[in-house]
């Protein structure tokens, strides 16, 4: 049974973030992110598969989507939990 709220539901202060929703791409789109802080790059990178809306709950933003309705929204971010840190990606 999925859970009612978010994802990843129990597993939200792990990841440091919900995922309100989620969006299969067609197939030939994609969508771009781009590296903020640290990780400036020269060139936008693919998202092939899909999309997340994601809502920040205490983790880092490590790269944005670049366009489309997604334009500005969290793609990657990683959050420190414990001793560790944890990573989400953008397919």
């Amino acid at each position: 049974m999925a859970p009612d709220s978010g994802y990843p539901h129990d597993l939200t202060d792990l990841f440091g973030l919900e995922v309100l929703e989620f969006d299969q791409l067609p197939p030939g789109e994609e969508n771009h992110l781009t590296f903020k802080g640290t990780f400036p790059t020269t060139h936008l990178h693919p998202a092939k598969v899909w999309c997340d809306i994601i809502e920040p709950k205490g983790c880092q933003i490590l790269a944005e989507y670049a366009k489309d309705f997604y334009a500005k929204r969290p793609a990657m971010t990683m959050n420190t939990f414990g001793l560790g840190k944890q990573s989400t990606l953008a397919p």
